[in-house]
C-alpha cells in the first residue's frame, strides 16, 4: 500500500511510514516488554537502596543492554527472513523488512523477560540476602547472584555442577553447558533465539 498524505512527501519516507503502520502491533509489543524490563530494574534498584541517580543509572544500563540485544536479534532475523523469502520467490527485501519487525519483536521479549527476570532476582537478594535458590535433588531453582556481584541477576534453573540457565541484566538470558565434554560458559541463547524465531514467523 502507497501512502502520500500530503502529496509532496518523498516515496522513502512515505515507505517508512507504510513500515511502520504494517508492524506497528509487533513495535508495540516490543517496545512494552523492553519498557517493563527496564522498570523492573529500576524497581530493584530501588528496593535495594538506591537514591534517585542510582535508579535512573539502573534504568539506563537496562535500556542500553536490551537494546544491544534487541539490534542483534533483528539482524539475525532480517538476514534469515529475506533468505527464506528469497528462496521462496517474494523477493529479498520483503523478507528483510519483515524480519526487522519480527527481530524487534523477538529481541525485546527475551530482553524485556531477561530485565525482569534479573529485576526479580536482585528483589530476592535485597529481601532475602542470605538465600540461595531451592535445591531438589541435583536441580537448583531461583538462585540470585550474590550482592557483590557486578552482573545482576541469577541462575534460573541449574542441573548438576555446571548446566543452567541464567538471566543477567548485561548478559540477558544465556546458558551454561557441557557440549562435547567441553563446558562452555555465556552462550547467548535468548538473543540468537529470538533472531531465529523472528526470521521464521
Amino acid at each position: 500500500m502507497y501512502s502520500d498524505i500530503s502529496g509532496y512527501a518523498p516515496e522513502w519516507l512515505n515507505a517508512i511510514g507504510n513500515w511502520f503502520e504494517e508492524h506497528w502491533v509487533q513495535i508495540a509489543i516490543g517496545t512494552a516488554f523492553i519498557v517493563a524490563g527496564v522498570l523492573t530494574m529500576g524497581i530493584a534498584a530501588y528496593i535495594g537502596g538506591a537514591a534517585f541517580a542510582g535508579v535512573m543509572s539502573a534504568m539506563g544500563s537496562a535500556l542500553s543492554a536490551s537494546l544491544v540485544q534487541v539490534g542483534i536479534s533483528m539482524g539475525i532475523s532480517a538476514v534469515i527472513g529475506g533468505s527464506i523469502s528469497a528462496a521462496t520467490g517474494a523477493g529479498f527485501w520483503s523478507g528483510f523488512t519483515d524480519g526487522l519487525a519480527s527481530g524487534y519483536m523477538w529481541g525485546g521479549i527475551f530482553a524485556g523477560t531477561a530485565q525482569m527476570v534479573s529485576g526479580a532476582m536482585s528483589i530476592t537478594r535485597s529481601l532475602a540476602p542470605h538465600f540461595n535458590g531451592f535445591k531438589f535433588g541435583n536441580i537448583k531453582i531461583w538462585s540470585p547472584n550474590h550482592a557483590t556481584n557486578p552482573n545482576i541477576g541469577g541462575t534460573i534453573i541449574k542441573f548438576g555442577q555446571w548446566n543452567r540457565f541464567d538471566a543477567e541484566y548485561s548478559r540477558m538470558i544465556h546458558v551454561a553447558w557441557t557440549v562435547f565434554g567441553h563446558n562452555l560458559n555465556h552462550i547467548p541463547i535468548g538473543t540468537v533465539l529470538a533472531g531465529i524465531l523472528g526470521g521464521v514467523s
